[in-house]
């Protein structure tokens, strides 16, 4: 009876861990009026920010970035969610033909964060994905490996 309820009690944390979606990875879903990119870092290195530019067709439309409030670094195996909806896009580009987008990544925070950004200071790119038409609804999952020293390679 001892050896039951001390295995439940062992058991019960972990249980609730994962039924609660708590660490690193996550379960990512889409709305119905948005889709997903998820970047897994599997990276050699800690990166304090992330960055996503995003293109249609060739052309740079605009950038995303994250980082944890606190400062603290992205973790390997920490899952990155990049939200997209219709509103990021010009008009005439509704049907996301030719989207792609590549990774930045920075080992410390920006001085000044959105120029920084915009200029590549001190981030470390990825090569761009190859063009695919998202859907709404859909997540795409991409994994970043490699280090700053080696450089960066972004895979689906």
């Amino acid at each position: 009876m001892k050896k039951r309820i001390l295995t439940a009690a062992l058991l019960l944390p972990a249980l609730l861990a994962a039924l609660c979606g708590c660490g690193k990875q996550t379960q990512v879903s889409a709305n119905a009026d948005e889709f997903v990119v998820c970047v897994r870092l599997d990276t050699e290195d800690a990166a304090i920010c992330a960055a996503l530019d995003y293109y249609i067709s060739g052309t740079f439309l605009g950038g995303l970035a994250m980082n944890h409030a606190d400062g603290s670094a992205l973790e390997r195996d920490e899952d990155i969610v990049f939200r997209f909806s219709a509103d990021q896009f010009p008009p005439g580009t509704e049907n996301f033909n030719g989207f792609s987008f590549l990774i930045k990544l920075s080992a410390q925070p920006p001085a000044a964060y959105v120029e920084d950004i915009a200029n590549s200071v001190g981030y470390t790119e990825t090569a761009q994905c190859a063009p695919f038409t998202p859907a709404y609804g859909n997540v795409y999952a991409y994994t970043v490996s490699g280090s700053f020293a080696e450089g960066f390679t972004l895979k689906q």
